[in-house]
Formats: structure tokens, C-alpha cells, sequence
């Protein structure tokens, strides 16, 4: 995935060499849907709202580097932010699984990471959750019972 400033996410399949998919995120681009009568679920206030902080950004965009673009662990959907928010895209059907953030009307998310390993299991964290069990409840009975044994 290669993500640059002209806002065109690029997917490569690296083993060709070849350009796989090409996603215009663009900021004209956009607009052009939105005008078209393609509202992504947005109405014309909050659209104007998103249109005038990304002409913000693209005025400071000497400063700062383009977005980035990353895969999940699987290959098969690629995340990018626009100016809709987060969006979710299967690769490999080419359609929008989903976008992430869109009630979020004063945030334009720019970077992204994805965390996707398995988080250490925390039996005091889960129980002040809430998520404790009766595994886990009586896993605590019995090492209570334990220390009180002489």
C-alpha cells in the first residue's frame, strides 16, 4: 500500500509488480460525489463542516506528511483515513465494508495504526470490568482457601 499526497491510495501486489487497486481519495473527488447526490451519510452542514477543515489541512500540508494506508493481518482490508473518516475497504471485492469515525465531524483522522495481536490475559482487569466469570470467581475462592490452610 502506498498512500501520497495527491490523496490516491495506491495497492500493489508486490510478487508482479503490478498496481492492483487504485483509491481516489481526494479531496475534489469528494465533493464531485457529494454534488452528484452520493451523501456517504452525511448531511450538507456537516459535509461543508469536513470540506472547510480539509482546505485547512491541505494549506498546511508542506508541514505535514500524507496519510498513511495500512492492511490488516489478513490481506484482505486495507485501511485509510479520509475526509469521511476511517474507511474500511475489502481489497478484494473492491467495496467499502465500512467507515469508521464518520460521527466524529470535528476530527480528520491523518495517521493510523492497527493493533491486531492478542492482549494479555489480566484476571484483576477483567474482574474490575466486569467480565469475571465463575471460572475465574472460583479460581480466587480456591487461593483464598489455600492461604488460609495451615
Amino acid at each position: 500500500v502506498v498512500s501520497s499526497s495527491d490523496a490516491i491510495v495506491r495497492v500493489f501486489s508486490f510478487s508482479k509488480g503490478k498496481m492492483k487497486r487504485a483509491y481516489d481519495e481526494s479531496f475534489g473527488k469528494l465533493e464531485k460525489r457529494f454534488k452528484q447526490g452520493e451523501t456517504f451519510g452525511l448531511d450538507a452542514i456537516d459535509f461543508g463542516r469536513r470540506v472547510a477543515m480539509e482546505r485547512k489541512y491541505l494549506a498546511s500540508l508542506n508541514d505535514v506528511p500524507p496519510s498513511n494506508a495500512i492492511f490488516d493481518d489478513s490481506g484482505t482490508f486495507v485501511l485509510l483515513p479520509t475526509l469521511l473518516g476511517i474507511k474500511v475497504v475489502n481489497v478484494v471485492t473492491n467495496k467499502t465494508a465500512r467507515i469508521l469515525g464518520r460521527v466524529e465531524s470535528g476530527e480528520r483522522f491523518v495517521a493510523i495504526s492497527l493493533y491486531q495481536g492478542t492482549p494479555k490475559k489480566d484476571h484483576q482487569m477483567q474482574h474490575a470490568l466486569g467480565g469475571a466469570n465463575k471460572n475465574t470467581i472460583k479460581d480466587r475462592e480456591n487461593s483464598e482457601s489455600d492461604k488460609n490452610d495451615p
